[in-house]
């Protein structure tokens, strides 16, 4: 009886043992740790005891050393991703690499590079169109067999031709042929896009004709023809900021660069003063 006894009283005893290790022990054989403590630095996501592994996207230690805390990136010199102040990983721009002078600052890329993981020469990791990534990471100009093409993405295909001419479309690039200059256009993509006329008061239309067409009323320089498309209006009037469209100044009035038409101090036609309280000009 007591045999008994015994032999039962050890099962249990073993049992929840094996109870124990099941619920501490992993799939895999392995002893599950207690989970990390959460950490409590500023802006650090991964740290032990004092020091942080790795911080916040944003942020990154003083120094590779020093891992008592975690500051911004330095975004002044467009820096968005750092492992520390002194070592930028990422920069705003992909034309843009990061600097190897200690700084954590941004540089740019080497000349006609599109990407670099490194800013400065014979670090270019892709080039712009027209151009090949060379063996010692600087970029080279395609052949090109288009005449008068400056850029071709193949020998047969430009997309950039010289000054004064564009292709036949925007899909069509196996000839330059010259800008529609009976239009005024002296700069164009393509036949059907203009981008530059002869006058700042002639804008480029945007109907596929390639042709170039007058501003808006009372607007001296667009970039696009026809209405609510102004960057410069006439003196006397002023650009409304939420139509692009141009109002006039106050009377006898010459520049008024608020949106309610209001005349700007010292801008009032011969024989007037500028009366500071109404924003006007009166007669002398």
């Amino acid at each position: 009886m007591k045999t008994e006894m015994g032999t039962t009283l050890w099962i249990g005893v073993a049992t929840t043992l094996i109870v124990a290790l099941t619920l501490t022990t992993s799939v895999t054989g392995q002893v599950k740790m207690p989970p990390a403590p959460a950490c409590n630095m500023s802006n650090c996501v991964t740290c032990d005891s004092n020091k942080c592994s790795q911080c916040r996207p944003g942020f990154g230690t003083p120094n590779p050393t020093d891992l008592s805390k975690c500051v911004q990136c330095n975004r002044n010199d467009a820096c968005v991703l750092c492992t520390s102040q002194t070592l930028c990983t990422r920069c705003t721009l992909t034309s843009l690499g990061p600097k190897n002078d200690g700084l954590g600052g941004c540089g740019a890329c080497a000349p006609n590079c599109r990407m670099c993981m490194t800013a400065g020469a014979g670090r270019c990791d892709a080039c712009k169109a027209g151009f090949g990534l060379l063996p010692d990471k600087t970029c080279s100009a395609l052949p090109c067999d288009v005449y008068d093409c400056q850029l071709c993405s193949t020998p047969k295909q430009c997309i950039q031709c010289r000054p004064g001419f564009g292709t036949r479309s925007p899909t069509d690039l196996s000839r330059c042929f010259p800008c529609n200059t009976n239009s005024e256009c002296v700069l164009c993509n393509s036949l059907t896009q203009c981008t530059l006329c002869t006058s700042t008061r002639l804008g480029p239309k945007m109907d596929g004709s390639g042709e170039c067409g007058a501003c808006a009323l009372n607007c001296s320089q667009c970039i696009t023809a026809g209405s609510g498309k102004c960057n410069i209006c006439k003196a006397g009037f002023y650009l409304k900021t939420g139509d692009k469209t141009c109002g006039a100044c106050g009377n006898n009035c010459l520049s008024c660069t608020n949106n309610n038409g209001l005349c700007d101090p010292g801008a009032c036609q011969k024989g007037y003063n500028f009366d500071s309280e109404s924003k006007t000009c009166v007669s002398i």
